[in-house]
């Protein structure tokens, strides 16, 4: 030991640390990037609207009692959207985004709240669609393999595309919805 200091390395090594987020098979120390008060406040409002007014199905575990579990997921699709409309070329005032799988709409929920942000700011100078792509029923037997039916064949069973239209209403006019033939 070092004259002077009064502690092992590896108790420093080894002090625990507090957990900020613990979800989405990961735990880390370091601060989320959502609770930066100057930037994100429209994820955090979207959050929130997830945890109240979504139905997120019965099939898939997650309700608002655990859906903060994901936020690192959402969050990653919210910057996604937004890194990709903050450098997309000047003159591109018209543009086409495309979910495919959506689901409930969980993921289509942040992305479409990043891009009606976006808009608001210019002031309505740009265009854009939404289009979000899912067969929104249950698998074929014949198309899928014994073992993707033993792994994800009954969670589709509940899909729904009236449920996935409600979860999005808010952005009714930005997105057009599309079943596969």
């Amino acid at each position: 030991m070092h004259e002077g200091i009064d502690f092992e390395v590896s108790e420093l090594i080894n002090r625990p640390q507090k957990v900020n987020f613990s979800g989405w098979g990961m735990q880390t120390a370091h601060e989320n990037p959502w609770n930066d008060k100057y930037q994100w406040g429209n994820f955090r409002e979207t959050n929130t609207l997830l945890k109240s007014n979504f139905d997120h199905g019965l099939l898939y575990g997650v309700s608002s009692n655990n859906i903060d579990y994901l936020q690192y997921r959402h969050w990653n699709v919210s910057f996604a959207i937004r890194y990709a409309l903050e450098f997309k070329e000047d003159n591109l005032n018209s543009f086409n985004l495309v979910e495919c799988g959506v689901g409930d709409g969980l993921s289509a929920l942040f992305a479409l709240a990043e891009v009606d942000d976006y808009y608001k700011k210019l002031a309505g100078s740009v265009s854009y669609k939404f289009h979000l792509y899912d067969a929104w029923e249950d698998i074929k037997n014949d198309a899928t393999l014994s073992s993707e039916m033993k792994s994800v064949g009954v969670k589709y069973q509940t899909q729904s595309i009236e449920r996935a239209k409600s979860n999005l209403m808010k952005y009714y006019q930005l997105y057009n919805f599309f079943i596969p033939a």
